[in-house]
């Protein structure tokens, strides 16, 4: 037992004292696994940040973390939908009535459960004061609708009035008092302010929970929107056809697709990094074990075995295992946590309260130092394998003798000093693809980021809009009243003279320009079977009569439509289309599974389109207006995210919106009436100017008394402006990620050069003493960085490219408006960085390593 204690110690000391002796070599690794450890923390840090900023101005501007929802939902389905295992959290959301207060304020009150308001709400809302409603004469609600009121120092417990109407016709005033309020980021141009009531308010008025509005649910982070739509009609018992399930917002889903691209590319950058910290730390501690084979071999000579000598090495190298992990997890504590609540917060969150980003996360802090402890102790038995494979003689040998003979030649020739570089290069073929692997590594990230970068930038999306846009918010559907006594057939949207002015105005690209064109009809839902499934979709329907809107689309639309339909396999008669016989029903996500499936059935059914006068027909005549009949071809939902891009004007739930080609609108004879007119401006023009000149001609039309409806100006400009922080954000992300994967593969390259010839330093001193010259020694040294250099940068541009090519083909199929751009200028920077670094690294090499003969004479003395 005391032997085997001996031999512990003294293989404890031998460690030790190997340790001490090569200080440099442990230094290196340290540096390797601290810089190592850094990345992988500070990599996958950095970019969920930027994943959960992106969540949070999501849900913000939503108003909610809910990822899908069910219409009118009863409480069976409720008790379902809480059953589902792919549902995380479910709440209700019940309105009750609407409500005003004095002339400032008008909105709907609305009941929220406890798992609605605590789990779905209220992580969308900051600077929340006081607690959800419990009493029937309490309310909550947002600091905007206060300021709204006038009341700009709420109080709790303050009493506010209102005057309501509630959902079964009742009417009243009640005196509220205010039990909390909170701060919100919805935009009320769009959606209705809300206040929020207590179950106890319902229970008083007698109104029940179900069918609530909606059942609200949160899914996983991940998981495809479209695909929980169709589960959840598969999973729950619809209560009727045209019950409803809606994909709210997939948040998460959406803010990694928008950093880069989709989920996959997302972990394929995740492997990339994980890999560049492998090969560092393999590559320095297959150097440093190259350069102990000779010791190890002295070792086995005197009778060492193979596991002592394992111990020996695994002894060393804990504690630079050790040292290099806590290093890297302060250096990556510290900068993150300086970097990045301050990057997101300054250039991102702006306008939409704090960023909850804390900037230190422990999983990755903890994930990254497992990783790399395994991936060092890995590395480690990979060298030590390709050590203890040597017999003791060889080792001994190992750095004395060239494994190659090679025939006495004149060391003075050039050509010699250039042969003897390339054969240093490429004879250990393994260090050569592991160093010039890594630097590939960082400069495919490089230019991969950059591609990312400019691909994904939002602006690319931003400028496939035209510059400018003017026309109508609602169309006809806001005056029934005004048909067709003073709005008919002939009654145009944008006026002759608001088209001449656009055209004739000084700085815009006549070529650019393009206009919505169509008309308005009257359709009769109980005249055609094939309205059957809208009739059913929309509410509020028991006439027949309603407005349709009718646009026509251009032959290049056609055929992009032609291509989505069977790419995705839709049931649409696209000759009919085509030839202009039919006409396809547009909606925004309004037929439930069981109405899509009815208006499949409908395709070759007519539709009938009546003139705007039988709207206004008090005998009820439609059938004396009519225009034509055209077959339906068909229903198509214009938020599918691949829907071709089409410009429309006022669409919308609610709005029944036809498509139809030229040839099929000519049928109908009705007159062709402008909807809404876009385009760009001259390259060297001013778009403020051009603003300021269609704002005053939108304000003069808006102004006129009689025009159908109110009009809007639209500048691409000021969307590039509001979104640049976002961008920059992105940028500096991505940026700062692949520059710190790049260093670590200059790291790489760095110890190589250093590595390799320090192991060859006998080797050097011996042709040293057979005539080699200083000046020679420099050329092979620089000789051999450029040789590392043309391996690297042919890799780049023949591997790399194919990588980024694939990974933009990759990104376009999952973002429609990503554009691949080669990263030619980065690549010209790589070029000529990259060629400096090997020369700077060849000549700190030399200058270190110039003196070998007298350095040998010195230690043999």
């Amino acid at each position: 037992m005391s032997t085997r204690n001996n031999n512990q110690l003294a293989i404890k000391e031998l460690a030790q004292a190997y340790y001490k002796e090569n200080r440099r070599q442990n230094r290196v690794l340290i540096f390797a696994i601290a810089m190592s450890v850094f990345l992988l923390y500070a990599a996958f840090s950095i970019a969920y940040g930027k994943i959960r900023s992106d969540y949070l101005i999501d849900i913000r501007g939503m108003g909610t973390v809910a990822t899908v929802s069910l219409e009118n939902g009863s409480k069976t389905q409720y008790d379902q939908m809480r059953s589902l295992s792919y549902i995380i959290d479910t709440g209700i959301k019940k309105s009750v009535g609407s409500a005003t207060f004095q002339k400032y304020w008008e909105g709907q009150l609305v009941y929220l459960d406890n798992d609605a308001y605590e789990k779905i709400m209220m992580p969308a809302y900051t600077d929340i004061v006081g607690s959800y409603p419990q009493k029937a004469d309490e309310i909550m609600l947002s600091a905007s609708s206060l300021q709204q009121m006038k009341i700009e120092h709420p109080e709790i417990g303050m009493e506010i009035e209102l005057r309501m109407i509630l959902s079964d016709g009742s009417e009243g005033t009640v005196l509220f008092s205010l039990s909390g309020y909170y701060t919100d980021y919805i935009d009320f141009s769009v959606s209705e302010p809300e206040a929020y009531v207590s179950k106890t308010f319902l229970e008083q008025q007698k109104i029940p929970v179900f069918p609530a509005d909606k059942i609200m649910a949160v899914t996983g982070s991940l998981q495809d929107e479209r695909g929980i739509e169709t589960k959840l009609y598969s999973d729950l018992t619809m209560e009727y056809a045209a019950q409803q399930v809606f994909t709210e917002n997939p948040m998460v889903k959406q803010s990694v697709e928008g950093v880069f691209g989709s989920i996959s590319i997302a972990v394929g950058c995740g492997i990339v990094v994980i890999l560049c910290a492998f090969m560092l730390i393999f590559n320095v501690v297959s150097i440093t074990m190259g350069k102990e084979i000779r010791q190890y071999g002295l070792l086995k000579v005197l009778g060492t075995t193979e596991q002592q000598l394992k111990s020996i090495v695994y002894y060393q190298n804990i504690w630079n295992i050790l040292k290099g992990l806590i290093i890297g997890a302060i250096a990556g504590i510290i900068v993150v946590k300086i970097f990045l609540p301050t990057v997101l917060q300054k250039l991102f969150m702006q306008g939409l309260g704090e960023s909850d980003v804390a900037g230190f996360y422990p999983v990755f802090m903890a994930g990254a130092g497992l990783l790399i402890f395994a991936t060092s102790f890995f590395a480690t038995g990979l060298a030590l394998k390709q050590v203890v494979k040597w017999n003791a003689i060889d080792s001994i040998r190992y750095i004395e003798t060239e494994k190659n003979s090679r025939k006495k030649q004149n060391l003075t020739t050039r050509f010699l000093i250039l042969e003897m570089a390339w054969r240093n290069i490429t004879r250990s073929k393994k260090r050569l693809l592991i160093s010039v692997g890594s630097l590939l590594i960082g400069c495919t990230t490089a230019l991969g980021a950059v591609v990312i970068m400019t691909g994904t930038d939002i602006t690319n999306r931003i400028e496939q809009y035209p510059d400018f846009r003017v026309g109508i918010l609602t169309g006809i559907f806001r005056f029934p009243e005004m048909v067709s006594e003073q709005i008919n057939d002939e009654t145009p949207v944008l006026s002759a003279e608001m088209k001449d002015t656009i055209y004739e105005m000084d700085g815009i690209d006549k070529k650019t320009i393009k206009t919505v064109e169509g008309s308005y009809a009257v359709i009769d839902f109980l005249k055609n079977k094939a309205l059957m499934p809208r009739k059913q979709s929309l509410e509020n329907t028991d006439t027949g009569l309603a407005f349709a809107t009718l646009q026509i689309v251009d032959e290049s639309f056609v055929g992009e439509l032609e291509r989505y339909a069977a790419d995705y396999d839709l049931t649409i008669d696209i000759e009919s289309f085509a030839a202009g016989n039919g006409c396809i029903l547009l909606h925004y996500n309004e037929l439930s599974q069981e109405l899509a499936l009815q208006a499949e059935k409908t395709i070759g059914e007519p539709v009938t389109f009546y003139s705007l006068d039988a709207y206004g027909d008090q005998e009820g005549n439609a059938a004396n207006y009519e225009k034509g009949s055209l077959a339906c071809a068909g229903y198509l939902d214009m938020t599918e995210k691949y829907f071709p891009e089409l410009q429309t004007t006022s669409i919308g739930n609610n709005i029944n919106y036809f498509i139809m080609t030229e040839k099929a609108f000519v049928k109908l004879e009705f007159p062709k009436k402008v909807f809404d007119i876009s385009f760009d401006i001259e390259q060297d023009e001013d778009d403020a100017a051009i603003n300021q000149k269609l704002s005053q001609l939108v304000q003069k039309e808006n102004q006129k008394i009689g025009v159908m409806d109110t009009f809007y100006l639209e500048a691409n400009y000021t969307l590039l402006d509001s979104e640049q922080n976002r961008i920059d954000t992105a940028n500096i992300i991505l940026g700062g990620v692949s520059l710190v994967i790049l260093v670590i593969g200059i790291m790489n390259y760095g110890n190589m050069l250093s590595a390799t010839l320090s192991i060859r330093r006998k080797e050097v001193a011996v042709l040293q003493s057979l005539g080699l010259t200083k000046s020679q020694l420099c050329r092979m040294v620089l000789y051999e960085g450029i040789g590392y250099w043309i391996h690297l940068m042919s890799a780049t541009l023949i591997i790399g490219s194919t990588v980024i090519w694939l990974l933009g083909k990759a990104i376009k199929r999952k973002l429609l408006y990503f554009k691949f751009i080669y990263p030619w200028q980065t690549f010209l920077i790589l070029f000529i960085v990259l060629f400096g670094i090997c020369f700077v690294f060849s000549c700190i090499i030399y200058f270190k390593n110039r003196n070998f003969i007298d350095e040998l004479r010195r230690n043999d003395d």
